[in-house]
């Protein structure tokens, strides 16, 4: 699958290489605009398409657009900025895709039809990620104020709010009050016990920090309460068994979770 610059979205057969389809991204948008993301559900059936404008699902076999879950004018997308491919997310089973919205709330649509399920308001900032955790009980999203939600998918409920804080890392020389998260998405191990949230932040006036100033604030996924900050580190992954966690920062490096 590739998104291509003639603003489509092409299907291609693994073993033959034969192109399959190609969804015309005209049908979710007056004016079709570039891609910025694509994301699969687990069973293969439903495609999430993340424009510059617009976040759209579409019934993979049939090539068929099911739901804008999102459309923004261009002046818009100009002003507020937000990354759509970090805004939108399948649950687990599939049959949910979580989306933002404009109105900082978080949108839940089946995707048997389309139809929406629930919106998830708290927020009162411009959300900037979210994703389930791999049991497929709890949402996560992060905002632009440092809140990281927890939202209980059986009552639908915020159980809980943390705030990224670099005050609890080891290193005295950076400012709590300038920590902020980061465009990397929200990262919860495949065991559904830790949660990684991607920071930055900003060295205190005066000192001499080296580095890049990026971290992984490490997080107990049912409390909240911190684990253990990573320095350097600006992106991550859990390994698919759990049994590492691989960053990568000023190298690459890998880590019991």
């Amino acid at each position: 699958m590739t998104g291509s610059g003639d603003r489509t979205v092409k299907l291609w057969d693994l073993n033959s290489g034969k192109l399959l389809k190609t969804l015309s991204l005209g049908a979710g948008e007056t004016q079709a605009s570039a891609v910025q993301g694509l994301l699969i559900s687990p069973a293969s059936t439903r495609l999430a398409i993340a424009t510059d404008r617009s976040i759209q699902l579409w019934d993979l076999p049939n090539g068929r657009l099911l739901k804008v879950a999102l459309a923004r004018s261009p002046l818009v997308a100009d002003t507020l900025g937000t990354n759509l491919s970090q805004a939108m997310a399948f649950s687990p089973n599939g049959k949910s895709l979580a989306t933002l919205d404009l109105d900082n709330s978080i949108k839940l649509w089946n995707t048997g039809g389309g139809a929406r399920m629930i919106t998830l308001r708290q927020h009162q900032r411009p959300i900037e990620a979210i994703a389930f955790s791999p049991d497929g009980q709890t949402l996560l999203s992060r905002d632009a104020s440092q809140s990281v939600l927890f939202w209980n998918l059986q009552t639908y409920e915020n159980r809980l709010t943390i705030s990224v804080d670099s005050g609890n890392r080891p290193n005295p020389q950076i400012d709590p009050r300038d920590s902020r998260a980061t465009q990397q998405p929200i990262l919860v191990s495949p065991d559904s016990k830790t949660l990684a949230i991607p920071i930055a932040a900003v060295p205190l006036p005066g000192t001499n920090v080296s580095g890049s100033g990026f971290a992984l604030d490490l997080r107990d996924a049912m409390t909240g309460i911190h684990l253990v900050s990573l320095d350097e580190v600006q992106q991550a992954h859990f390994s698919p068994d759990n049994r590492v966690l691989v960053t990568q920062g000023q190298g690459v490096q890998v880590w019991r979770p």
